[in-house]
């Protein structure tokens, strides 16, 4: 249980941030519906919005405040020099 708990957590803030968004989504999406597979069908009505979201942002590019975002400029410059 404290496993979920730590991937939870982990995966709320590296989104928040905006680090590793794609497979943070990912993971979450996965998260998601294994939790609606597990629990009983009324408690996941509240959880369907939040599935909702994490989908459009692995739908999403980065944005320009994104930890995502900043470290692809930043190996980009490097690139070029």
């Amino acid at each position: 249980m404290w496993v979920q708990s730590y991937l939870e957590l982990f995966l709320g803030a590296a989104l928040l941030v905006g680090f590793w968004v794609p497979l943070s989504a990912l993971v979450s999406v996965i998260v998601f519906l294994l939790f609606f597979v597990i629990l009983d069908f009324s408690l996941i009505w509240k959880n369907v919005g939040l599935l909702g979201a994490v989908l459009a942002l692995l739908a999403s590019e980065p944005d320009r405040f994104s930890l995502d975002s900043w470290l692809k400029k930043r190996r980009a410059i490097e690139l070029r020099n």
